[in-house]
């Protein structure tokens, strides 16, 4: 049930007393020896097709806004009352041959999602591991088939564990009735080359993210089979793009030849057209912009 479920990697451990430092070596991370055991939401670790620094087990992480993003869609299941949804959670320390629980606090300015709605269940780094999660129930309501609900976390000290540098502490959970939002930078750039936000048109920030757009973006330019390799080929998105994404193309597909440049003018028609039929313009319904007209990206 779970589209984006942390994935655990088993660890052999005998003893507590095995280090596992993640990527690269413990200074690297930004924690010092005498702050071992700490916890952090996947960050940067690798270099991806283009040569960008990507996360090398999971996807979901901005470096523009040092926000960890995750999302569902009930689209899937739309009958379903609830379901769970992990967020993982990793250590920069020693294995141990316990469970170990994770200190996580709810950021309410950042957090729109209403009370009831969500449900932190557990928060936890299985014995043995160094890949964990926090566990949270997420409720489907009628209001999410035409808003998103937003919850930030962020992550504190518990009896078992310090943090990790502070660029790897926060995290975002989006979830409605509608479509998933993106996770994958390649797919976030795709959409903020195409919606004027507070960011540049490269950025991987979902800052100025709303469904409400993404929607006008996937009825505008007809993007909605983007994982399918029979429409598209070798442009198709890969299970490594969200589980093989359909509602937005690789930012590096449109950036060639300035594609992007011809479908953000094909989207600021669409907007013009819905705001004349409709007698008023669209609004983003959700992030920093909400509230506010959608506008295409101009160049």
């Amino acid at each position: 049930m779970v589209l984006a479920a942390a994935a655990f990697i088993a660890v052999g451990c005998e003893t507590s007393e095995i280090p596992t430092f993640g990527e690269g070596n413990i200074e690297d991370l930004g924690v010092s020896v005498e702050n071992l055991n700490a916890v952090r939401f996947p960050g940067i670790g690798g270099t991806g097709e283009n040569g960008e620094l990507v996360d090398t087990q999971y996807a979901g992480y901005s470096s523009a806004d040092r926000i960890w993003y995750g999302s569902y869609s009930f689209i899937q299941n739309p009958l379903d009352a609830s379901t769970e949804f992990d967020i993982p959670v990793s250590i920069i320390g020693m294995l141990s041959d316990v469970d170990r629980k994770v200190g996580v606090a709810v950021v309410a300015e950042e957090t729109t999602a209403p009370a009831g709605s969500y449900e932190i269940l557990d928060a936890v780094i299985p014995a043995g591991k160094r890949e964990g999660y926090i566990r949270v129930k997420i409720a489907n309501t009628a209001e999410l088939a035409s808003v998103s609900y937003e919850l930030t976390v962020k992550l504190e000290k518990s009896a078992d564990f310090n943090v990790g540098p502070e660029q790897y502490l926060t995290a975002k959970l989006i979830w409605n009735n509608i479509l998933p939002a993106p996770t994958n930078n390649n797919l976030k750039r795709s959409y903020n080359m195409l919606i004027k936000g507070e960011t540049n048109f490269i950025s991987t920030s979902l800052n100025s993210y709303s469904t409400s757009a993404h929607l006008a973006i996937v009825d505008a330019l007809g993007w909605d089979d983007w994982g399918s390799v029979e429409a598209h080929g070798s442009q198709a998105n890969g299970a490594n793009l969200d589980n093989c994404y359909n509602y937005l193309p690789r930012y590096t597909w449109i950036y060639n030849g300035d594609l992007y440049k011809a479908y953000a003018k094909i989207l600021e028609d669409y907007l013009a057209d819905y705001a004349e039929k409709n007698g008023s313009p669209l609004l983003h319904d959700g992030g920093k912009l909400i509230g506010q007209p959608v506008e295409a990206r101009k160049y």
